[in-house]
């Protein structure tokens, strides 16, 4: 008997850049994920940035305007926590509450069947003022 583990997938969303997302089992179906006009960001495994296909860094990210209501976050699975974290912070500046990582998928890909984007809902705090640092461990 072969047993094989499960991996994480590649996905790729509309004009975006691709990346190799990390797989769970608690995820939601985020469908909006794959409309024209979602906002996503990107972290490659190398920690580069890009807000759809356009490279940012965090510091641009956090004045960036226009970052009103959904937005969605792939990051690699190969990325180290602190880009993804230094996103968020970006983010949190910026003002959005409304975040979720996206993810993997566990099932079974099949051929000319459309997967359905999943991912983890983040909840991001009102931006901090200045100097001010938080920890939140729920």
């Amino acid at each position: 008997m072969l047993f094989v583990a499960p991996r994480c997938t590649a996905q790729r969303l509309p004009k975006g850049i691709s990346v190799e997302l990390a797989a769970t089992r608690n995820a939601i179906k985020m469908p909006d994920a794959d409309n024209e006009g979602a906002l996503i960001i990107v972290v490659t495994q190398g920690g580069s940035v890009y807000f759809g296909i356009d490279p940012i860094t965090s510091a641009a990210l956090a004045k960036k305007p226009g970052l009103e209501g959904k937005l969605y976050i792939k990051a690699d699975a190969r990325t180290p926590y602190a880009d993804v974290a230094k996103v968020l912070a970006a983010v949190r500046t910026a003002g959005v509450t409304a975040v979720s990582l996206l993810t993997g998928q566990h099932e079974e890909l099949q051929p000319g069947k459309r997967v359905v984007p999943k991912g983890l809902e983040v909840r991001v705090g009102p931006p901090l003022p200045s100097g001010a640092e938080s920890t939140v461990v729920q």
